[in-house]
């Protein structure tokens, strides 16, 4: 939790024109923080990509519930025929490249460092 910590506030100075910026965005942060700021902002997502992390969130929670009961997932799929283990595994590769990168709405943006 602490290195979560120490690296969003890097990248908030990081992401700042200036070191007083840095320390004026950190301020309105620590004291003028409301949720229902949260809920007002348009984060750039449409209803798409709601449905696609919610999808996701399903998945990793229904993979911890298993895995909670005792019941290794890989050790199941490495069970599989080698076909379909490949098949498999190559089809969940294809599914996060096109879901993460190559969505509805996919736009080409410049790397971070590209302005530098």
């Amino acid at each position: 939790m602490k290195l979560f910590i120490i690296v969003n506030i890097g990248e908030m100075f990081f992401r700042a024109q200036s070191v007083s910026q840095g320390f004026a965005m950190l301020k309105k942060i620590l004291t003028n923080f409301r949720i229902a700021t949260l809920f007002e902002a348009d984060f750039g997502i449409d209803k798409y990509d709601i449905i696609i992390v919610l999808l996701g969130v399903v998945i990793v929670f229904g993979i911890d519930v298993i895995h909670e009961k005792g019941i290794s997932i890989r050790d199941k799929i490495s069970g599989w025929a080698l076909p379909a283990r490949w098949t498999f595994w190559y089809a969940a590769i294809l599914m996060i490249i096109v879901f993460g990168a190559y969505g509805a709405g996919y736009t080409v943006v410049d790397m971070i460092y590209a302005a530098y």
